[in-house]
């Protein structure tokens, strides 16, 4: 049981508390050792790399300020353990050391990574084959929420999305046509107003001999203003807009900016997208 907290008290620090803690949320371990001011600054630390992710374009650069939260946060719980160590036994309780204190600062925390992974960066795992072989299933992607709130969707983009408005699914592929766009598909390739597409589908044997004809043939379809044509790299199994037809922009969650790990030993994309 807790004990209440009594102004000057003197209670020991437990390095397990501070080690727990501090894998709660950074700074929270510095803060139970009655380091107000550090615990703030290693909680700003810590969100600062994921604003820089955030508005940063560059996949390289995002994997490098992953790599800089990440040594942040053990550091920090480190340096609290530390601390509890040196205080030992001998700690007299501050007005931080309370349990509605702990709870704000926990809450600080998780209200910016709830702000954070719905409108800016979400750390995701790829739930389907539609992208393979530039995504695996299972990959874990990084997936950049505030690309198209900055600009619009680009041809050649990995995205994930949504098929319709009442739809709770969630998709990959890749923009293969925008706004304006007259999109064909003929024997499992896609032409663009009217010129072969680029971008990496990929066409199974097995595909090309079956009598789904829809999966491989598709007459041409003009995109209206906001109409995107998103289809997944690996035709055999995803399910695009051949089947749901074109995608409105706002149902576009984000782009894929980097692989961050991959079960089938892929290194990360560095300095390239997807």
């Amino acid at each position: 049981m807790i004990k209440p907290y009594q102004a000057g008290e003197v209670r020991k620090r437990s390095p397990w508390a501070a080690l727990v803690f501090g894998l709660i949320t950074p700074g929270l371990g510095l803060l139970y050792c009655g380091q107000m001011k550090h615990a703030l600054l290693v909680l700003l630390a810590a969100i600062i790399p994921w604003l820089l992710i955030a508005v940063l374009s560059d996949p390289s650069v995002k994997i490098i300020l992953l790599i800089v939260y990440a040594a942040i946060y053990v550091a920090q719980i480190l340096w609290a353990i530390l601390v509890a160590l040196r205080l030992g036994s001998d700690y007299r309780l501050r007005r931080c050391n309370r349990a509605i204190v702990y709870a704000l600062f926990f809450m600080l925390f998780a209200v910016y990574n709830e702000i954070d992974s719905s409108y800016f960066t979400e750390l995701s795992t790829v739930s389907s084959e539609s992208m393979a072989p530039a995504l695996g299933r299972n990959d874990m992607v990084m997936i950049n929420k505030l690309a198209y709130h900055r600009g619009s969707p680009a041809v050649g983009d990995a995205v994930i999305y949504f098929s319709d408005s009442s739809s709770t699914r969630r998709f990959w592929g890749r923009i293969i046509a925008g706004p304006g766009d007259k999109v064909e598909l003929v024997d499992g390739k896609y032409y663009v107003n009217g010129v072969l597409s680029i971008h990496g589908l990929q066409v199974d044997k097995w595909l090309m001999r079956t009598t789904a004809r829809a999966m491989i043939d598709l007459p041409e379809v003009h995109l209206g203003d906001n109409q995107y044509f998103i289809a997944g790299d690996n035709m055999a199994v995803a399910y695009d807009s051949r089947f749901t037809g074109t995608v409105s922009a706002d149902l576009i969650i984000g782009r894929v900016d980097a692989v961050l790990y991959s079960l089938a030993a892929k290194a990360p994309l560095w300095g390239q997208r997807p």
